[in-house]
Order: structure tokens, then C-alpha cells, then sequence
């Protein structure tokens, strides 16, 4: 998925003290291998992701919303306390599915016990978009006034006849549905699970004027438009 621009960025540090920054000293070292430049993004249907930090010190692991949670036993991690020996903590997250219909922002802000102080700290944004992850046809986005992500639009566009049907595809986390629609119809309503291909058959249209279609993909509780411009047919040269 596409990221901001450098507005985007201005807001990252903005909003995070600590955005994906290393703080280190003679003795200590605190750093994000992942995510490495400070953002993480979620899918609607996304119900896990991950944090990495590299320290010398015992960490503290915190998120500051409710629907992305850090286990209770990660909240607080001890590491082999070698001089100048930096450890590797991933450190697994769960998250709940994004029904709002609207993008989510969390922080997990991680703090260190270097210098005995928890002085050191580093952090990361995770950002939950409301829409599914469909992979074809590629998306459009659209950007809010802080350049954070808003929406995702998905249009096929047709020709009058195709040689050959066309194809959607998209990744998704649970079972999923398809509707079928005006001129467009899919080879396969519902499937499970994983990395899917969807034939798509298109009627010809034999009319002057262009016409439109939706289709409807649906996964846990969530739902994404995929919308279709078919071309008027051509008029014959006289």
C-alpha cells in the first residue's frame, strides 16, 4: 500500500514523540526493526501484526487504543543485561477487525531501562484502513487534510468486448462472498480464506451509450465496492 507524502510524515512526528527513532548512549541502545520507518498498515480484516525492537535494556510495551493489544506478558520484557549486547524482541500483537468503516490509528510506545531512568524511548503508528485488501483492480486512494490514508476506490475498466474474461483478485482473512452483478459476473460467489482469483465474465455491450456495474466482496463483517466503466460499443463507419 502507498504511503504518504511528506505531509504524512510531518504528522508521524507529530504524533509520536519517539516516531521510529534510535536512542542510544555509550552503554545503551534502544531501536524499531519493524516497523522500520515508524508506520505499520492493517487491513479491515487484519487481526494480528507485530512489533521489533532491538535494546541492551528491559523494555516496556504499551498500545494506547483498544482494538490493537499487546499481550500481558509482553508488557514488560527482560533481556540478558551483557555489556553492549543489543537483544531482538518481536513481539506479537492482536488486533481486532475494523467494522467502523472508517481508518484507525493506534501507538505502541515502547520504554526503556537504560540508565536505570526509562529515559529511552521509541514508538511506532499502527494504521487500520476499513477497506479489504484487494490486489486487482489496483486501488485509487484518497487522502484526508493531515495526508493520512481516508479512502480506497476499485474500478475495473472494460471494453465494450473482451477476447478474454478478466480477472479480481484479492487476499482476505476469513471466508468471503461476491454478488454478482448487471454485466459482470464472477466465476465463483464465495470461497475461504488466503490468496484468491476470481474469473470474470463480461457481458458485451451492445449499446451506444457506456454503463456501469458494482460488485459487492464481503469478509468478516466487512465490505468493499469494486465498480466497473464498460465502454459504449463502437458505431459502425458508414
Amino acid at each position: 500500500m502507498k504511503k504518504s507524502k511528506s505531509l504524512f510524515l510531518c504528522i508521524v512526528a507529530q504524533l509520536l514523540f519517539m516516531a521510529s527513532c534510535t536512542k542510544e548512549s555509550y552503554y545503551h541502545s534502544l531501536s524499531l526493526g519493524y516497523p522500520s520507518k515508524g508506520i505499520a498498515y492493517l487491513y479491515a480484516d487484519q487481526t494480528s501484526d507485530s512489533i521489533v525492537i532491538w535494546t541492551t535494556d528491559d523494555v516496556q510495551i504499551a498500545s494506547n487504543a483498544s482494538w490493537l493489544e499487546v499481550p500481558d506478558d509482553k508488557a514488560y520484557i527482560k533481556v540478558p543485561n551483557y555489556y553492549r549486547v543489543v537483544s531482538q524482541v518481536p513481539v506479537y500483537l492482536s488486533a481486532s477487525r475494523n467494522t467502523t468503516g472508517e481508518p484507525r490509528m493506534a501507538t505502541v510506545s515502547v520504554r526503556s531501562a537504560g540508565a536505570d531512568d526509562w529515559s529511552s524511548n521509541a514508538g511506532a503508528i499502527y494504521y487500520q484502513v476499513s477497506w479489504l485488501n484487494i490486489r486487482y483492480p489496483y486501488p485509487s486512494y484518497e487522502y484526508n487534510d493531515n495526508g493520512m490514508l481516508k479512502k480506497a476506490t476499485f474500478q475495473l475498466k472494460e471494453p465494450a468486448q473482451r477476447e478474454q474474461p478478466d480477472t479480481l483478485r484479492f487476499i482476505v482473512n476469513e471466508d468471503w462472498t461476491l454478488t454478482d452483478g448487471k454485466f459482470l459476473h464472477p466465476a465463483q460467489t464465495l470461497g475461504f480464506k488466503g490468496v484468491q482469483k476470481v474469473t470474470l465474465i463480461v457481458d458485451e455491450n451492445t449499446t451506444d451509450v457506456e454503463r456501469k456495474d458494482t460488485l459487492m466482496l464481503d469478509c468478516a463483517g466487512i465490505r468493499t465496492m469494486i465498480t466497473c466503466v464498460q465502454e459504449a460499443k463502437k458505431k459502425d463507419k458508414e
